[in-house]
């Protein structure tokens, strides 16, 4: 059967066509349409970026995102995925997405220097189908997951005892926005610094402010954001997301300035996260950790576990991301 590329037209029809590809996909963590909404309404439109999809006897059988990495340093960092469903997969699809995105790419200014994307290591397919186009593995993270009604937040009374005790105040994010008319700018300058020693495969670079509201301040799938406060100061901070129903969360980004690591502080924010995600009835917990990052060992002795790995592929462009002449 033929099928069709053609540009995602923002219609509720497509952000469903979408979100059903990825529930096909990757069932235990798909991204749903809320995610990509909040996505595209609040992305940097300075910024190249594209999504098409794929049609096949009138049903979105794949789709694809690409464009400029905004976060990162370097200008010429590109990043794509292309998300096939799985009853699609063999009919060339994705080769022609491929060869679609690498068109389109040429013609960018700057031309990709270099190519990112993610993939999981329980796809094999999707390896071979970039290691086949020159792709290279980078970095890899662990996902793992908690099952809540199992964690015992009282057994870390001393360590909360002992960081209350040097000052250390957990503050929910609601109660800063009513005691600190200045939570948002030190939000971004916390999520800054700690972002700086975040493992990732390019480094990154500070989002404007006005961008930084926008996609994470205000993002509507956040449940919890605790903020570790010592006489005033912002000294570490973790959040969780809604996840695909009401019994699960997504951990987002856990961080704490340099001069408060190695204290406990970032295992007694995730106690306190995972406590309050009990006290709403949450049932599991997803979080993710780069393969050598010290966080991964402190989720595992939270009682995380292991569940998948996701990697993170480059590709050196070269004359592929060149300007046709």
């Amino acid at each position: 059967m033929t099928f069709t590329i053609r540009p995602f037209a923002y219609t509720e029809a497509d952000y469903e066509g979408i979100a059903a590809v990825e529930l096909a996909i990757f069932p235990d963590n798909p991204d749903l349409v809320a995610d990509f909404k909040h996505h595209d309404e609040t992305r940097n439109p300075d910024y190249f970026y594209r999504r098409v999809v794929v049609e096949q006897g009138g049903e979105i059988v794949a789709y694809a995102n690409y464009g400029q990495m905004h976060w990162a340093a370097e200008a010429a960092a590109y990043s794509m995925g292309i998300y096939v469903h799985p009853a699609a997969e063999g009919n060339g699809v994705g080769t022609a997405v491929y060869a679609h995105i690498l068109a389109e790419l040429r013609g960018c200014d700057p031309p990709p220097a270099r190519l990112y994307t993610f993939t999981r290591e329980d796809k094999p397919r999707a390896m071979r189908f970039l290691q086949e186009r020159g792709f290279e593995i980078g970095m890899r993270w662990i996902a793992s997951t908690l099952d809540v009604a199992r964690f015992d937040a009282a057994a870390y009374a001393p360590l909360a005892a002992r960081l209350a005790a040097a000052g250390v105040d957990i503050v929910p994010l609601p109660a800063l926005r009513a005691q600190d008319p200045d939570w948002a700018h030190k939000l971004y300058e916390l999520d800054w610094a700690c972002t700086q020693d975040e493992p990732q495969p390019t480094p990154p670079k500070k989002l404007p402010f006005a961008d930084y509201e926008r996609q994470f301040l205000n993002n509507p799938s956040l449940t919890d954001w605790l903020v570790a406060v010592v006489n005033d100061e912002y000294v570490g901070m973790t959040q969780l997301y809604k996840g695909t129903d009401d019994a699960m969360r997504r951990t987002g980004f856990t961080g704490v300035v340099r001069g408060w690591r190695r204290r406990g502080l970032a295992t007694l924010l995730k106690v306190r996260a995972i406590a309050a995600a009990q006290q709403q009835g949450v049932a599991l917990i997803r979080t993710g950790n780069e393969a050598h990052n010290p966080m991964l060992a402190l989720n595992r002795q939270l009682g995380f576990e292991d569940v998948v790995v996701q990697v993170s592929m480059q590709k050196e462009m070269g004359t592929e991301g060149a300007t046709a002449s």
